[in-house]
């Protein structure tokens, strides 16, 4: 049987550690993404990392505290759903 990377102790500390850097480097307190958006760009961090974990808005909320809000989609101009993010949880 295979083991995905994050269920190797050591391989989980080191992709752990880089996904942090990462997520925090991409997303910014005092912004507000789309969900669709946070979704997306999570994907592709772990496909980046190997990590086989489904992408979702809410895994945000192990670093970031978050507050659901409404923003306005440029392209669609409909109002869509999006977290606005407080601050870093330590």
């Amino acid at each position: 049987m295979l083991c995905r990377p994050e269920c190797n102790k050591k391989n989980n500390q080191f992709n752990s550690r880089n996904l942090d850097d990462i997520v925090y480097s991409e997303f910014k307190v005092g912004e507000k993404y789309l969900k669709s958006y946070i979704k997306q760009r999570l994907g592709d961090i772990y496909e980046s990392l190997g990590l086989k974990l489904s992408p979702k808005a809410t895994d945000l909320e192990k670093y970031f505290e978050v507050k659901l809000c409404k923003i306005t989609n440029k392209e669609t101009n409909k109002r869509d759903h999006c977290y606005e993010l407080i601050s870093k949880k330590l």
